[in-house]
């Protein structure tokens, strides 16, 4: 396999770069960064709708997204979207924030984020 066919992550790991951003998995050093959102919709089941439409293109740049539900209020939702590089994470929070597509949310919070800490019990 050729340099130019590894991830980002696995790529920048053999040259020895620093990896900013990043979590232990597997012994390797992997680049991430999250966009972390808290939103309440008028809907759930119709603004879940336009997420899978993915207006955006999410699917496009991202590596997969975690939607939790508020028990005290069902359409407040919090959502997390996993990117390669902060950089990636950062474009994708102004290409969204500029489409119109969160006109119908009340958006409480839209962060890019790094992995600070991780643990499973």
């Amino acid at each position: 396999m050729a340099l130019g066919e590894l991830s980002h992550a696995v790529r920048n790991f053999l040259l020895g770069q620093p990896a900013r951003d990043c979590r232990q998995h597997e012994g390797w050093e992997v680049p991430m960064a999250f966009m972390v959102g808290d939103f309440v919709v008028e809907d759930y089941a119709t603004w879940k709708e336009l997420f899978d439409s993915d207006p955006v293109g999410r699917k496009d740049t991202a590596k997969g997204h975690v939607l939790l539900r508020s028990l005290d209020d069902p359409n407040e939702v919090f959502v997390r979207v996993e990117f390669d590089s902060a950089e990636e994470a950062k474009a994708f929070r102004e290409k969204l924030l500029g489409s119109g597509a969160l006109a119908s949310a009340n958006v409480k919070t839209l962060a890019v984020t790094e992995m600070a800490d991780e643990a499973t019990y």
